[in-house]
């Protein structure tokens, strides 16, 4: 049985407005940031394309299959951030069967330092998944086996460690 109970379209309304809001809120926190238009999308064939560059990273975050599991799991919400027509960052998250938790499976910015939402990508992608977790009516956003040397970016957005849970974001 399902455990979720909405239909494809319906989920695909909670991530487009989960991207919308977190790129509304991000406005409302940094009035006068000028990197130009900002916007998310679905993980794409264009994003994939674009984040081939970033091969040299030292980890591996194989972006094709993250977007095919996003056209496999209608509950995972794919994240492409974009500045102007320049790929910024990805995130890849999926509930699976949970009632529970959204996973944070995969989360990458550009390497390059300079690039325009450079040290923003997690606050941007974390806080479209916190909106879509709360749209489906889940009580945590948790990160799976988070690299050790980014535990401080992910505790500069509220995660903590939750016994039981992991490193987690409450919804409540």
């Amino acid at each position: 049985m399902n455990q979720f109970p909405y239909n494809r379209v319906e989920l695909e309304i909670f991530k487009n407005v989960a991207r919308e809001t977190a790129i509304r809120e991000f406005k409302d926190e940094h009035p006068g940031f000028s990197s130009g238009f900002i916007s998310m999308t679905a993980l794409t064939d264009e994003s994939v394309e674009a984040s081939d560059s970033w091969s040299t990273h030292p980890y591996d975050f194989d972006w094709a299959a993250r977007l095919k599991s996003q056209r496999k799991d209608p509950r995972s919400i794919g994240i492409a951030l974009w500045s102007e027509n320049y790929l910024c960052g990805q995130c890849f998250a999926t509930p699976h069967d949970s009632k529970e938790k959204i996973l944070v499976l995969y989360m990458q910015g550009d390497p390059k330092k300079d690039h325009p939402l450079h040290g923003y990508v997690a606050q941007l992608s974390l806080t479209a998944v916190r909106f879509y977790g709360l749209l489906l009516g889940l009580k945590w956003v948790v990160i799976k086996d988070p690299n050790p040397e980014a535990i401080h970016v992910y505790k500069s957005q509220w995660f903590d460690n939750v016994p039981g849970v992991g490193l987690a974001l409450s919804l409540s």
